[in-house]
């Protein structure tokens, strides 16, 4: 055994592992860990996907995560889950109508499956749906495991798009918020649109319920003390109210939090400096 351990961990290549825990039980043990440490999806992937659904009207990716949620003992193995955007070809074949149903039962399939992944430590989620609130409670059970011992230290999560439900409540999107700001007679900073000194701009908006937010809720308000956490394409500010919970509960623990405005809400009173 003191022999075979350094031989394995030798080799990177996950093809090549996937063929050598096939030869011996013992290889099986040492390598399964090492083989299922890493979960990666690409999405729009095979998920509901035409050209790539098999005949049996199942495909690989939904009965994966369908074997990890029912208690696979593979799940107990994974350290590192990333969701990616798929490839380019299959991001032209996607069916807009369809996004949000599929979006939705893939975050039920990982939710499940990461309250299996008991000895994850890195979440990353990017894909153009957001990460619905299933997904934040259940990296928040990770927490409440016998002992509390939690190895979650990273998420990465990109939020959703929300202008399809400030459409429907009757809320200005983008291009009507661009044409009160002229970008033009702004300055660009980190942060937003910096306006000139001496222009006139419309009074702050009033403290924001809980009912008139656009996104769901719980979300980064139920995570558990991390390291690092990474958010992209913010553009609600309950996103920010939530971040604020998250950081009042992590400051002992927070070593880095990086927070990116969606380009579609730099126009909104809480983006402006």
């Amino acid at each position: 055994m003191d022999i075979l351990c350094p031989i394995v961990s030798n080799i990177k290549a996950r093809r090549d592992l996937a063929m050598l825990v096939r030869t011996h039980p013992v290889f099986y043990d040492l390598v399964i860990p090492r083989l299922y440490s890493r979960f990666e999806l690409n999405w729009p992937g095979a998920l509901g996907h035409p050209e790539i659904r098999e005949e049996s009207g199942s495909d690989a990716l939904t009965r994966g995560l369908s074997t990890l949620c029912i208690g696979s003992s593979f799940a107990r193995t994974v350290n590192r889950s990333r969701t990616i955007p798929g490839e380019q070809q299959h991001q032209q074949h996607r069916l807009p109508d369809n996004d949000f149903a599929n979006g939705e039962l893939l975050s039920i399939l990982v939710a499940g499956a990461i309250r299996k992944m008991v000895n994850l430590e890195t979440f990353v989620w990017d894909i153009p749906t957001g990460a619905s609130s299933c997904i934040f409670e259940a990296l928040s059970s990770l927490a409440h495991q016998p002992g509390n011992d939690c190895k979650l230290s990273n998420v990465w999560v990109r939020c959703d798009d929300n202008t399809m439900r400030r459409r429907l409540a009757g809320l200005p999107g983008h291009s009507a918020v661009f044409k009160r700001f002229n970008p033009g007679i702004h300055s660009m900073t980190y942060l937003g649109h910096l306006p000139r000194p001496h222009e006139d701009l419309p009074p702050p908006g009033g403290p924001v319920r809980y009912s008139e937010y656009h996104c769901e809720y719980p979300t980064f308000s139920v995570l558990p003390p991390l390291k690092r956490l990474t958010v992209t394409d913010v553009d609600e500010l309950g996103y920010l109210d939530e971040m604020a919970t998250f950081i009042g509960r992590s400051k002992e623990t927070l070593e880095e939090l990086t927070v990116r405005i969606s380009e579609k809400a730099s126009f909104q009173h809480f983006a402006e400096p």
